[in-house]
């Protein structure tokens, strides 16, 4: 997925975003989590969807859900708020977020003819593979913090998927540390801390050094 804007942004001040989350993980203490590689493609609705990339491990065990969590079919029973991030409508995604906190809470889940899950993720994820604003990516934490700390189907954690798909986003990074500091350590089902994320996804030798 290609981030929008094309550029990448300085290093701040205070150093390179490399230094910085590894002083992170010095100050914060220890900690260990990660997911499929999504795509968008255009499905006959016309609607951007989720679509399972086979350069990744597949897995038939998605997380569990947590109490106060709910659980909602892709195909018969997704989220209003689900449907808005995906039609990137975010003004209107933010509102639902603040009128109905419990699609914040619902993971969406997409199974394949055996009923296997094909994916499982939070809002949050989605929001950041999709690459909403960063003030949806806030109401979102603000109506459920914890999700920060919620591991996909492929066991990444929100960060991960930041590196992955927003890693010249400095303020998103920082977000999610805020509300996790320990995520910066934690490993993917492919042992790969959220940094090697952004090095995968060819991230800037500028950035990085």
């Amino acid at each position: 997925m290609v981030a929008r804007g094309g550029g990448v942004r300085s290093p701040s001040p205070s150093g390179s975003i490399e230094r910085r989350f590894f002083n992170h993980k010095l100050s914060r203490g220890k900690a260990s989590p990660s997911r499929t590689r999504y795509t968008h493609r255009t499905a006959s609705s016309t609607k951007p969807r989720l679509s399972y990339s086979s350069t990744e491990e597949r897995r038939d065990d998605a997380p569990s859900h947590k109490e106060g969590e709910n659980i909602c079919d892709y195909d018969d029973s997704v989220t209003i708020l689900y449907e808005l991030l995906e039609s990137s409508s975010w003004e209107r995604a933010r509102a639902r977020c603040r009128s109905h906190p419990d699609e914040v809470r619902t993971w969406i889940v997409r199974k394949d003819a055996n009923l296997s899950a094909r994916w499982k993720l939070l809002p949050l994820h989605a929001a950041i593979i999709f690459q909403s604003p960063n003030y949806l990516v806030s109401a979102i934490l603000e109506q459920y913090p914890a999700a920060a700390q919620r591991t996909d189907d492929q066991d990444m954690l929100p960060l991960h998927l930041a590196f992955r798909h927003k890693h010249e986003d400095e303020d998103l990074l920082e977000m999610l540390l805020v509300k996790y500091p320990k995520a910066v350590i934690l490993k993917d089902r492919r042992d790969r801390v959220p940094l090697e994320h952004a090095r995968e996804a060819k991230f800037s030798a500028k950035t990085m050094r």
